[in-house]
């Protein structure tokens, strides 16, 4: 395996819930959580592939799909937040998390990320620790395409010249981007496996690697929730990138380790 390809939310940062304490989106606007994130789903292609990139309009067509009646004032104050909230998350990536990236590169393997995205919510990227560790950083806002079209996964492994056949990608499964994957290779995923001997750190949820190779047929099985969220899956693609022993990575690299090499 020469190259891994990762999600950014959800994977390599926290889960949402802990990006910091500043009020979320939802009840700046005086509306429920459950009906800004209904509402931004169904309302995510424009700003996701570039169409929309102000922060303030942005939240402002999510909003009034909602109610319309939502001010201008709650408005830009609920954009302001929302971008502040992102700057946090993208400044506050786990050490653990950026010593495994250097092992797998120290390693040899090639590094890619593929992320769905605003512009507001990556417009802190050059000053996260995350940039440059990859050999390829594919923004969804910036290429005009999304997960889980095969575009954007096609542009990633194109940048560093990468056969989908010598990749795997790693991810939470939001935005179907597990289903993308194994379509642009024709592959498997990986399951988690709770029954590991020696464990890390106990993290939250669960973490699916999907196999960019054309050559696998295995489908995929619903990942059991388990107490550890340990991630087999992740912890395979990176022993076939190079040997390592465990990566947790639930929703978040948190707690991710390799063993020296002696």
């Amino acid at each position: 395996m020469k190259a891994v390809i990762f999600d950014l939310f959800h994977t390599l940062t926290a889960p949402e819930a802990e990006w910091s304490d500043l009020p979320w989106t939802s009840d700046v606007l005086g509306i429920s959580r459950a009906d800004w994130y209904r509402a931004l789903t169904a309302n995510s292609r424009q700003r996701l592939v570039g169409e929309i990139s102000d922060p303030v309009e942005i939240v402002r067509l999510i909003a009034h799909s909602i109610d319309p009646g939502i001010s201008q004032d709650q408005i830009g104050r609920a954009a302001s937040f929302r971008t502040q909230r992102f700057r946090r998350v993208l400044s506050s990536i786990p050490a653990s998390t950026l010593h495994v990236l250097r092992e797998l590169r120290s390693r040899g393997a090639r590094l890619g990320l593929v992320s769905n995205c605003d512009c507001s919510e990556v417009s802190a990227w050059p000053d996260s620790p995350l940039q440059g560790a990859f050999d390829a950083e594919v923004f969804s806002c910036y290429v005009g395409s999304a997960k889980p079209e095969p575009e954007i996964y096609l542009e990633c492994l194109g940048r560093p010249g990468v056969d989908a056949a010598e990749a795997v990608f790693v991810g939470d499964g939001g935005s179907d981007e597990l289903r993308g994957a194994r379509e642009v290779g024709r592959s498997r995923c990986f399951e988690n496996d709770p029954r590991q001997r020696r464990s890390v750190r106990a993290t939250r949820g669960t973490q699916r690697t999907a196999s960019l190779s054309r050559r696998g047929t295995e489908t995929e099985r619903e990942a059991r929730q388990v107490e550890a969220g340990n991630s087999k899956a992740a912890r395979r693609a990176a022993t076939q990138a190079g040997g390592g022993e465990h990566i947790a990575c639930p929703r978040s690299a948190q707690g991710v380790r390799l063993p020296t090499r002696g």
